[in-house]
């Protein structure tokens, strides 16, 4: 994208503040597709990951993974929004709409991502492991400090298999 759409950054910032959620999701949409100025782009994506419009929430995350390791402050949130459950939000299934988006998103965030991967891996919820055993593959050779981790869950029996791929893909 050329010079004209990052002239457009700080309306599309303010855009993400504006009180209707179509305009807030499109504009998020838009400074990921423009990937560009992530010093001023990355904290206000990262402040549209607690908007109460999905929509938004979604195109926020996905945003974010067109600024790869420059996103790594939204990691947190990012988290957040994994291990968040519908118990928080009744009215919304946030762990099947965001996690996909959120696990490709802290795969293209890379190694700064992986300690805190490291750490969902012993969370109780059988699901935020999952995410961040698959995450981690993503992630790849990148992730090698998680081997060891990844070792630990091969006798479980709903996560081993799943495990075992993602350590050889790291590994290789």
């Amino acid at each position: 994208m050329g010079q004209n759409s990052l002239d457009l950054i700080p309306a599309l910032v303010d855009a993400l503040r504006n009180k209707e959620s179509t305009l807030r999701s499109e504009a998020a949409q838009a400074l990921g597709k423009i990937g560009k100025n992530a010093p001023i782009v990355v904290p206000a994506l990262n402040a549209a990951l607690k908007d109460r419009d999905r929509g938004v929430r979604y195109n926020a995350v996905a945003a974010l993974g067109q600024f790869g390791q420059a996103a790594s402050p939204a990691i947190p949130a990012l988290i957040a929004g994994i291990e968040r459950t519908e118990e928080d939000s009744p009215n919304e299934r946030i762990n099947s709409f965001l996690v996909p988006n959120i696990s490709d998103t802290l795969g293209k965030i890379g190694k700064d991502a992986v300690p805190t991967l490291i750490n969902m891996l012993k969370e109780k919820d059988k699901n935020v492991r999952a995410t961040a055993v698959d995450t981690l593959g993503k992630i790849g050779k990148d992730a090698k400090e998680a081997v060891p981790d990844l070792l630990v869950l091969f006798p479980d029996k709903e996560l081993g298999d799943q495990a075992a791929k993602k350590k050889k893909k790291i590994a290789n």
